[in-house]
């Protein structure tokens, strides 16, 4: 291969995959951060104001500017709606994950990044396999 090619990586499924990455991290009790936000709202292909509106009628759209950019916390409440919206819409498209609307609201949110600013998440680890569903098997992203 010559200097001026370059190596490309295709990933199968990557929308199947993107779906699952974000029903596992909105599984994790860890608090959601202002870029998951964003990249829940992009993967779902909704803008600030579809956003905003898919989680309330009383939600506004600077409201939802304001989490993404972590100029604002949201609160407990407003959090297990979002989740809850992104496993909802998403959760067909990710049949590897296990998930159930009870998880959501039985999960205690934790604010690690108060104690310590560096905190990281622990790795959400996903690989493609085999999954029979409704009598066929086919590949799926599971955690």
């Amino acid at each position: 291969m010559s200097n001026d090619e370059e190596d490309t990586v295709e990933l199968p499924k990557l929308q199947e995959l993107m779906a699952a990455a974000a029903i596992a991290r909105c599984l994790m009790p860890e608090r959601l951060r202002g870029h998951e936000i964003k990249a829940m709202r992009k993967i779902l292909r909704m803008t600030l104001a579809e956003l905003a509106d898919g989680m309330d009628s009383k939600t506004a759209v600077e409201t939802v500017s304001r989490w993404e950019s972590d100029a604002q916390p949201m609160g407990g409440y407003a959090e297990k709606v979002l989740r809850l919206l992104v496993c909802e819409r998403l959760h067909e498209k990710a049949p590897g994950i296990a998930y159930d609307g009870a998880m959501i609201s039985a999960l205690k949110q934790i604010d690690p990044w108060r104690a310590d600013p560096n905190y990281d998440l622990p790795a959400i680890e996903i690989e493609l396999m085999l999954l029979k569903q409704n009598g066929h098997v086919e590949e799926a992203w599971a955690a």
